[in-house]
């Protein structure tokens, strides 16, 4: 159990609970279950209710200074560490839950790093990693980059950026270099195009600053002979095209 409920002073809410003997026994999680705040996080998120519950725990803090016990936790108990992930995402794009959603995912973030999860674990709990598509329009990638933020500030010496953990997690630099180019050549939306550039142009960086010509991609990035380049795919050709602009060098397919 995350904490005991405070032993007085808490009728208040609603009638979360009615005897002293609950107060005694019952967890944040039980407090949760009597407000009902829905089926699910979002759901949680959204409901009047909440507000109930965060002043509760509010004042249990109060009384009892050496065991507190936050929303977070008694949300992700409840419901379960990545459908708060998810739900946080979702309730910071709406306007009556963006302020409490952006401070429960900056507390939900800096656990994870207090606790030295992997980008693999984060990016499965913002469920970044199931489907290219979904990934690209959904607003996990912000919150994906808020996280890369506060791991940077946290450890920087060990610096990151977005482009180069999605290469990671969608099988490496030239698997993402074509999934990027197909995205802006049949774009799902104005928001994916946008996406999709940013990370074609931090990718263009990259092989900038290894000192890479067109060709120099095609080879050692693409894995493509040269005697093979005219087999390549329409997408890639359209990635070497806009590379010409900007690479370091004159040699040009």
């Amino acid at each position: 159990m995350i904490s005991s409920l405070v032993k007085s002073g808490t009728s208040k809410i609603a009638g979360v609970v009615t005897s002293r003997a609950h107060l005694a026994s019952a967890d944040g999680v039980y407090a949760l279950n009597k407000i009902k705040l829905g089926e699910t996080a979002l759901d949680a998120l959204e409901s009047p209710n909440l507000k109930k519950l965060a002043e509760y725990i509010s004042e249990y803090n109060s009384r009892h200074l050496g065991k507190t016990i936050s929303l977070l936790r008694v949300l992700t108990t409840r419901y379960a560490d990545d459908a708060v992930a998810k739900a946080l995402v979702t309730a910071m794009g709406r306007t009556n839950t963006a302020e409490l959603a952006t401070k429960l995912q900056k507390q939900q973030m800096n656990g994870w790093l207090d606790s030295q999860k992997s980008f693999d674990y984060v990016m499965g709990k913002l469920k970044i990693a199931d489907d290219w598509n979904l990934t690209m329009s959904s607003r996990s990638l912000d919150a994906l980059d808020e996280y890369i933020k506060l791991f940077n500030v946290r450890y920087p010496l060990a610096k990151t950026d977005i482009t180069t953990e999605l290469a990671n997690c969608f099988g490496g630099e030239a698997k993402f270099a074509r999934l990027v180019a197909i995205a802006l050549q049949v774009p799902q939306s104005r928001r994916v195009y946008v996406k999709a550039e940013k990370f074609q142009n931090a990718l263009f960086k990259q092989w900038k600053d290894r000192n890479l010509d067109p060709m120099g991609v095609l080879v050692q990035v693409v894995n493509v002979k040269e005697t093979k380049v005219v087999y390549a795919s329409s997408a890639l050709k359209n990635v070497l095209e806009r590379y010409k602009r900007v690479a370091p060098s004159n040699v040009f397919l």
